[in-house]
Order: C-alpha cells, then structure tokens, then sequence
C-alpha cells in the first residue's frame, strides 16, 4: 500500500531568486541594526558634547 501515499519526491530547494531575496533580508536586517547602534552613539557623543561645557565650568567653582 506504499503506492497509496503521498510522498515527495525531492526535497523542496529554493529558487535561484529567492535565495538572493532571501540575502538582501538579511543585509538590509543587519544594516537597519547598525544604523541604530550609530545613531544611539552618535546621541550620546551629542548629549556629552552639550554638557562638557557646562561640567567644566561647574568643576571650575568648585
């Protein structure tokens, strides 16, 4: 009764295209994660560039 069932005969592979789709996924993941490290470094580097002044004159008064 093997005849009766529905058995693949190869394994599902994936198109030429959709492995390419499936690249540009993953850079466009990775570059949409380092662009937010960039901006959260370049938010602290601005923060600390404002009150640098104002810390230095503060620990000058002291």
């Amino acid at each position: 009764m093997a005849h009766l069932h529905n058995f693949p005969r190869h394994k599902y592979r994936p198109s030429m295209l959709q492995q390419i789709g499936e690249k540009v996924k993953d850079v466009a993941a990775f570059a949409t994660a380092a662009k937010g490290i960039f901006d959260v470094g370049r938010s602290i580097y601005q923060g600390i560039q404002t009150i640098g002044p104002a810390m230095a004159i503060g620990a000058t008064l002291l």
